[in-house]
């Protein structure tokens, strides 16, 4: 997966997360249940706590929701690491880092299967009776 790539599918995930948990706040600055979230909202510069409104908690249930939504559910994110994460662009750099190991995983997991994938045996050759 390029960069370009996973900074969308980041994007996807959170987008999803926040239309299922968190309102978008209107012109007025009140909770609008109206409004949707899209991922032209979300920039690298985005803050979970003041633009996004989100809490520890919420950041803890996010980390599940991208390791459940991205790779297939084989991602595992470092919950320390990830609390300490502020903005879109930051959470964005510490997943891709995760995202490259699963990757790098998979290709030696299909590399392996290769190699250990028996050639079909031999015929062997059919023997003059003996007269």
């Amino acid at each position: 997966m390029d960069k370009k790539a996973i900074i969308l599918k980041i994007k996807e995930v959170l987008v999803v997360y926040l239309n299922e948990n968190k309102c978008k706040r209107g012109k007025d600055g009140e909770p609008d249940p109206d409004l949707n979230w899209t991922v032209e909202d979300v920039t690298n510069e985005t803050n979970y706590k003041t633009d996004l409104g989100l809490d520890s908690l919420d950041m803890v249930e996010l980390l599940m929701t991208y390791e459940d939504g991205l790779m297939g559910g084989d991602l595992y994110l470092d919950e320390k690491a990830f609390g300490e994460i502020a903005t879109f662009g930051e959470s964005v750099k510490e997943i891709e880092k995760y995202v490259k190991k699963v990757e790098k995983v998979r290709k030696q997991k299909a590399t392996a299967e290769k190699k250990t994938v028996k050639a079909p045996a031999k015929k062997r050759p059919k023997r003059k009776p003996k007269v």
